[in-house]
């Protein structure tokens, strides 16, 4: 109703708000959300604007649903690893024709998300690290890509930009527990497929370990630049341009 009637429309994730609602003792309604949605907008006046589209509300849906059905066959298979010797067969046969339905559910889900990815953004199935399922998760959270201005925007919204804190003559940069977890899900298995396939990669993480950072920070640093390399890829599927080809000081632009 809001986007029919042209009203600016902002998406917020639920993130934001917590640091209004982990308060103790604060009663919760709708008018207590729409204060803490409130001072989440005034704290934050550029955030994009929302931008729904018909293939990533799709997507949204099949991705959320697999997820579910994902942790309803991991408990099941968890069930099945456990039953006593003493189990009569037919509780075994029972779980395993429910992981067998699960299976082929997951499977009939992913065939429809590859169709709709295929259709969207294609593109995305060419980076190293980044498959049916994460480019599925990608399109159905960021939605369109034009709602961003730039790469830093972007990664700020998946929680890959670090985020400054210090006062008077100390100075550090800390992790960014804002923004949405589901994109920073995909950022980092990413990161940890590419550690563990890609050479340059390596050589970025090793480096970033002989400057005195931690695995961790360097892993967030990486998250960094693979938010930039989404961004990239994005904008050139929606705007139809040719993806340059992979450089080996992505790391360094």
């Amino acid at each position: 109703m809001l986007l029919a009637q042209d009203a600016p429309v902002v998406h917020l994730h639920p993130s934001l708000t917590s640091v209004y609602r982990a308060r103790r003792g604060k009663k919760k309604n709708d008018l207590v959300d729409a204060e803490n949605v409130a001072r989440v907008l005034l704290a934050n006046p550029h955030l994009p604007p929302y931008r729904p589209c018909q293939q990533g509300s799709r997507l949204q849906e099949l991705s959320r649903t697999r997820d579910k059905l994902a942790e309803q066959r991991k408990a099941n298979q968890m069930m099945l690893d456990a039953l006593p010797e003493a189990t009569t067969g037919a509780l075994s046969t029972a779980l395993q024709a429910v992981l067998s339905a699960l299976e082929a559910a997951l499977k009939e889900l992913e065939n429809a998300m590859a169709t709709l990815v295929a259709d969207v953004a294609p593109a995305l199935l060419t980076l190293r690290g980044i498959g049916v399922v994460l480019a599925g998760t990608v399109l159905a959270e960021v939605g369109d890509i034009q709602r961003f201005e730039n790469a830093h925007q972007f990664a700020s919204s998946c929680g890959a930009a670090p985020v400054e804190r210090g006062g008077g003559k100390n100075t550090r940069w800390c992790v960014n527990v804002s923004g949405n977890r589901q994109l920073n899900r995909v950022l980092h298995l990413m990161a940890l497929t590419r550690l563990r396939c890609e050479q340059r990669t390596k050589t970025f993480v090793a480096k970033k370990e002989q400057e005195g950072h931690t695995k961790r920070a360097a892993l967030r640093a990486l998250k960094t630049y693979l938010a930039r390399e989404l961004f990239r890829t994005l904008q050139a599927s929606q705007g139809g341009d040719l993806l340059p080809a992979p450089s080996e000081d992505l790391f360094l632009s």
